[in-house]
C-alpha cells in the first residue's frame, strides 16, 4: 500500500495524533483545514485550505494519494452555521467516498463512533451508523472504527471532568450513576489506525476500539477526584430532572451538555470486544496509570 496519505477531520485532539503517529511510521501527510493553514501541525505536512463540504476547490489535492483517512465528525450542532450531523457525517462521508472513487484511492480508514446504530438514542449515533453504511456500500478497501471515550492530555472528558471538582469541589450525577464508560488512550487510537493501513486483518472490518477497563461513571469521577486529590460532593439528581434542565438549557453554547448528549451518557459507552488491538499487537494504557503520570506531571 502506499505511502501517501489524505486525512479529512485531522486538525482535532484525535487526528493530530494519528497524524504524528503517520508522519513516526513514514507516511507523507496531507491534511485538510477550514481555518488556520499553520495550525498546530509539523512543517512536513501539507496543510490544504478547504471545507468538506465544498470539495471542488481542493479535490485535485488529493490527486496522488493512495490512502484516506476520515474522521470528520461533531458532537454538537450549530445549525446557525450549517453544523450538523446530517452535514458533518453524512454528506462529508459522501464526499469523500466521491473522491476516493474519482481519485483511484482504494483504501479508506473511517472513524465512527461506539455504540452508533441505526434509530440511536441520539441523531449523532444514528448519523454515526448512516456514515458507515455509505462507506461499507462504496466498494472500497475499508475499515470502520468505532471508539469509545477516548482520553488524552488535550481531551474535552477527563479534564473537563477535573477542572469541575477542583473549581467548585461539585460534581452531580445524574441518576445513579451506574451506567458504564469504556475510556481509551488517544495514542492507542493512533495506533490502532496507523497499524490497520496495510493489514488484511483489518480489511472491510469494522472495530470497536475500548480501553483497558470499564468503570461506572460515579466511580469514575471518584477515581478523577483522587487523582488531584479532591474530595467533592457527589449529588445525584434524578433523571428527570435533568432531562428537563438540559432540554432548556442544551441549546446554549456555555452549557456543557445537550439532549443528545445526556441520552448517550445515560445508555453507557462501552464495546462488545476490543479484538483489534490483539490483531494489532498494541497494549493499551490503563486510564489509572494515565491519570496519574498526567495530573502528577501537572503538578509540577
Amino acid at each position: 500500500m502506499g505511502k501517501c496519505i489524505f486525512v479529512t477531520g485531522g486538525t482535532g485532539f484525535v487526528g493530530t495524533n494519528i497524524i504524528q503517529s503517520l508522519l513516526d511510521n513514514g507516511y507523507d501527510v496531507k491534511v485538510l483545514s477550514k481555518g488556520d493553514l499553520n495550525g498546530n501541525f509539523p512543517k512536513n505536512v501539507d496543510v490544504i485550505k478547504g471545507d468538506i463540504l465544498e470539495p471542488d476547490s481542493w479535490k485535485n489535492s488529493v490527486d496522488g494519494c493512495d490512502i484516506f483517512i476520515n474522521l470528520i465528525g461533531i458532537i454538537r450542532e450549530v445549525k446557525s452555521k450549517n453544523i450538523t450531523f446530517e452535514k458533518l457525517h453524512i454528506e462529508a462521508s459522501k464526499n469523500v467516498i466521491s473522491l476516493c472513487k474519482a481519485y483511484g484511492i482504494k483504501r479508506l480508514l473511517h472513524m465512527s463512533a461506539a455504540g452508533a446504530t441505526y434509530n440511536g438514542v441520539s441523531r449523532y449515533l444514528t448519523t454515526k451508523f448512516e456514515a458507515e453504511e455509505l462507506v461499507m456500500a462504496s466498494n472500497i478497501n475499508y475499515t470502520i472504527f468505532r471508539p469509545s471515550m477516548i482520553f488524552g492530555s488535550e481531551d474535552k472528558n477527563i479534564n473537563f471532568f477535573a477542572s469541575i471538582i477542583k473549581s467548585i469541589g461539585v460534581f452531580p450525577i445524574f441518576g445513579k450513576g451506574d451506567y458504564l464508560l469504556q475510556p481509551v488512550y488517544v495514542k492507542n487510537v493512533a495506533e490502532v489506525f496507523v497499524k490497520s493501513i496495510n493489514n488484511p486483518a483489518c480489511y472491510n472490518k469494522t472495530f470497536c476500539v475500548g480501553g483497558e477497563d470499564i468503570f461506572e461513571y460515579k466511580n469514575l469521577i471518584k477515581i478523577i477526584s483522587k487523582s488531584i486529590n479532591e474530595n467533592p460532593l457527589l449529588p445525584h439528581i434524578p433523571v428527570s430532572i435533568a432531562r428537563i434542565l438540559t432540554s432548556i438549557m442544551g441549546r446554549f453554547q456555555f452549557y456543557p451538555l445537550t439532549r443528545d448528549q445526556l441520552e448517550m451518557l445515560l445508555i453507557g459507552n462501552t464495546c462488545e470486544n476490543s479484538d483489534v488491538f490483539n490483531i494489532l499487537n498494541i497494549n493499551r494504557k490503563s486510564l489509572k496509570v494515565y491519570l496519574c503520570e498526567h495530573f502528577k506531571k501537572n503538578k509540577k
